[in-house]
Formats: C-alpha cells, sequence, structure tokens
C-alpha cells in the first residue's frame, strides 16, 4: 500500500508548477539564455531535493530521478507542440544536470547514512527514512 505523505504533497505540487512554468505563455521580457539554463538546473536540482525528501529507498529515489528525466523531455516536447514556446535540447540538459546534482546530495555520507540505513546495524534497511514518514 503506498502511503502518501507531506513529502509527497509537496512533490507532487512541484510537479505541477514544473508544468505550468514550463508552458504558460512565456513572459514579455525574455531572459538571457545564462540565466534561463540556470533557471532549469535549479529548478530540476529541486525536484531532485523533493524526491529524496520523499524516498524511503535508494531505489525509489533512482525512480522519481528517471520521473525527473521523463518529465523534463515531455514537457520540452510539448513546448514545441504551443506555438508560443520552443523545445530545447540544451534546455534538457540543464534540466538532466541539475537532476544529477541534487542525485549526488544522495550520496554524500552524512545524508546516505541518514536517509538509506538504520543506523543500528548500518544496513541499508532505511530504517530513519521509514521512521521520519511513520505516523506511528
Amino acid at each position: 500500500m503506498i502511503r502518501f505523505t507531506l513529502s509527497h504533497l509537496l512533490l507532487t505540487s512541484y510537479i505541477v508548477l514544473l508544468c505550468w512554468l514550463s508552458l504558460k505563455p512565456p513572459s514579455e521580457s525574455s531572459d538571457p539564455l545564462m540565466w534561463d539554463k540556470l533557471a532549469h538546473f535549479i529548478a530540476y536540482g529541486g525536484f531532485a531535493t523533493l524526491a529524496l525528501i520523499a524516498s524511503t529507498s535508494q531505489r525509489r529515489f533512482l525512480e522519481w530521478l528517471i520521473t525527473g528525466f521523463a518529465l523534463g523531455v515531455m514537457l520540452e516536447l510539448l513546448q514545441a507542440c504551443t506555438g508560443y514556446r520552443t523545445g530545447s535540447v540544451y534546455d534538457q540538459i540543464a534540466n538532466t544536470l541539475g537532476l544529477a546534482a541534487g542525485g549526488l546530495l544522495s550520496l554524500l555520507p552524512p545524508i546516505k547514512k541518514f536517509w538509506f540505513t538504520d543506523s543500528n546495524s548500518g544496513t541499508a534497511t532505511n530504517a530513519p527514512a521509514q521512521n521520519l514518514h511513520s505516523h506511528d
């Protein structure tokens, strides 16, 4: 059974926000290219960070990262179909780099130990993450 927690609600809300920002008509002032790519990097790095918080296992986190990659591809393709936006391979590269940077956070020893291992045995039982999300 899948539990829906506050972290899942935040991640779902963030996905909706990413979709809206990606598909709404662009504002009158266009950002310089570098700032646009930085915005993509930060947006998908934020996605990866929220995915880490919502995940109770490394496998689930990897699934979320793959979902984020697929979402980025889908949104870039949809932008190309809108008539008022263009899809960009470079935007997708920035999205992917943001996901990778967020994904690398999970490899930092303090985060990996807290999030994905049982502090008593050192085994990957995901007990802290489960305790973090449980309502007991």
